[in-house]
């Protein structure tokens, strides 16, 4: 009985420690490799209903949004980088309208 006691004992401590080195690797590489977000402002606008006739305020607003919700990506932890500034990149990193 006291041989399975240690056994579990043992067993947990082991996870234990995978889950510390786990989340100490991961935060590391995140720490060096920040997620990165790609966002098509072109494509925003025009999505806006009505474009290429959308109303001036209405697409002032929209950038308006865009650069709040970049700020606060940024603010996240996140690197935001406009579609028209980047030579190439994955697909499922863009922001999609």
């Amino acid at each position: 009985m006291n041989q399975t006691l240690f056994q579990v004992v043992l067993t947990v401590l082991l996870i234990g420690a995978a889950l510390i080195g786990g989340k100490r690797y991961i935060d590391n590489a995140l720490a060096d490799r920040p997620p990165v977000v790609v966002m098509d402002e072109r494509a925003l606008v025009r999505a806006l209903p009505g474009y290429p006739n959308a109303a001036p305020a209405d697409v002032q607003r929209l950038r308006a949004q865009v650069d709040a919700s970049a700020r606060q990506l940024g603010d996240a932890g996140y690197v935001v980088i406009n579609r028209q500034a980047l030579f190439s990149a994955p697909e499922y990193l863009s922001v999609k309208p």
